[in-house]
């Protein structure tokens, strides 16, 4: 088995595994809270975290540990912080991103089935939200969406724009869900990005989770009367004043991010050069995003993506 196809079915047996957890919670009778906290345990521990590490350590026996060839390295800490200023932006965007695009499907005629949404109850409510709704999905969506998908793409030698629009398409057809499709696409073109130029799927990890955390967040703010409802109260009556504010808004968050990306890809870029030059001939770089390698696309393997394009 080619490492193009290991990645490819490694991709395509979790996102086939999230598809049947979700048909059987269906039919599981458990308070909306519970039955929600057990499906994202099992979804990302189980199926996108445990189910890729087993596969990976199978038959050909892999060279590198697991964590190396997903990319879990540790990036300089001006990364970090960049990254942390990038994941407060992202939420903001995509609030702009998630009116257009409900207000887009309500046009075509879609209306969607809205729940009644968690009920915070106390303290410990909000803390397993924050864990099961924010932390494992960051942790372990961006090792199957970006380490393993992109370790599949990249053995298959495809260019690397087509990496970024592959994985954001991927991730949000992953959720299965049409009003969150263009707010994950989104999303996944910038963590995507980041993946391949910074080496690293740290940055990724902290954009999602402060996507995700500050929505858990602004919920249970929102439900306790805290300060941090009011203040996304006015940010936000600030920013959809006007058709002209929503604009810019909208484009002005996009720049601070793109211009946030390049800072962390050009940091990531020159911190690598330094290794190689420390290094000499010893240095060989990360397997999976080693692009100085020519690979041509393994036909097996590309019809396993496209099965789990189909899964999704």
């Amino acid at each position: 088995m080619t490492k193009a196809l290991k990645f490819s079915t490694i991709y395509t047996a979790s996102l086939t595994a999230l598809v049947v957890a979700r048909l059987i919670f269906g039919f599981v009778n458990l308070s909306d809270n519970i039955s929600g906290w057990l499906f994202s345990t099992v979804m990302q521990c189980g199926f996108m975290g445990l189910m890729p590490l087993l596969m990976y350590r199978m038959r050909p026996k892999p060279d590198v540990s697991f964590a190396k060839a997903v990319g879990l390295k540790i990036p300089d800490i001006t990364v970090i912080l960049l990254s942390v200023a990038a994941g407060i932006i992202m939420f903001l965007v995509n609030v702009v991103v998630s009116s257009l695009s409900n207000a887009l499907w309500e046009a075509a005629g879609y209306t969607s089935v809205n729940s009644s949404g968690t009920i915070y109850s106390g303290i410990e409510v909000f803390i397993l939200e924050a864990v099961t709704g924010a932390l494992m999905p960051a942790v372990f969506e961006e090792i199957t969406h970006r380490g393993v998908l992109l370790g599949a793409l990249d053995e298959n030698g495809v260019p690397d724009f087509l990496k970024v629009l592959i994985m954001a398409l991927f991730f949000g057809m992953a959720h299965q869900n049409v009003t969150q499709l263009i707010p994950t696409f989104v999303v996944g073109i910038i963590v995507s990005v980041l993946a391949i130029k910074t080496r690293s799927l740290i940055p990724g990890m902290i954009i999602h989770f402060l996507n995700n955390f500050l929505i858990t967040l602004l919920n249970f703010s929102i439900q306790w009367s805290l300060s941090f409802a009011y203040i996304y109260a006015f940010v936000t009556n600030v920013m959809f004043m006007s058709n002209v504010t929503l604009a810019i808004s909208l484009v002005g968050g996009l720049v601070l991010l793109s211009l946030l990306v390049f800072e962390m890809c050009r940091i990531a870029k020159a911190s690598s050069g330094r290794r190689r030059a420390e290094a000499g001939d010893e240095y060989y770089g990360e397997i999976l995003y080693d692009g100085e390698r020519k690979k041509r696309a393994d036909p097996a393997a590309v019809a396993m993506l496209a099965i789990g394009f189909a899964v999704c």
